[in-house]
């Protein structure tokens, strides 16, 4: 179990997501290639990276209210690369999705303000990583954010 400064952290670092996105890719126009390189072809380019986050930013809140409303409910796993070509990332207008992002990390943000402390041990089932208590799964909204900020950080270092 977390410590409360540890729980407040994580919804820092949950609401900070969409300034550290724009930091980031602040100046680029929409227009600019630079969105569709892709350095390593078993990962996103920039443009599908923020689509990505901006699909996750309405699967983190469901999880968690499942989470909250049911018992031990179970999450299905994701498929990200499906994701991309069902919801066509690809075609997605960069500056689009980061406005998506900050318009539902707003949610996701209320949300985890807004739950009872002793709620944060609720359990859900999730795919390879068993049973997660609403806690790891609010961790793991900030750990898959980390991973893809890192990534937008090594992408725009390779390509500028």
């Amino acid at each position: 179990m977390l410590i409360p400064m540890m729980r407040q952290r994580i919804k820092t670092a949950v609401a900070g997501t969409p300034d550290t996105l724009e930091a980031l890719l602040k100046g680029i126009d929409a227009a600019d290639p630079i969105w569709d390189k892709r350095p390593d072809p078993e990962r996103f380019t920039l443009r599908e990276i923020l689509a990505h986050l901006a699909d996750y930013d309405l699967m983190w809140p469901a999880r968690l209210q499942r989470t909250l409303a049911e018992d031990n409910p179970t999450h299905v796993p994701a498929n990200p690369g499906q994701m991309a070509i069902d919801n066509n990332y690809a075609a997605i207008d960069p500056l689009a999705s980061l406005a998506t992002i900050r318009d539902r990390r707003a949610g996701l943000v209320a949300l985890l303000h807004d739950t009872n402390e002793d709620l944060w041990q609720r359990t859900a089932r999730w795919g390879e990583m068993g049973t997660v208590t609403f806690e790891e799964q609010a961790a793991v909204v900030v750990i898959h954010d980390s991973y893809h900020t890192s990534q937008i950080a090594q992408w725009l270092r390779i390509l500028s």
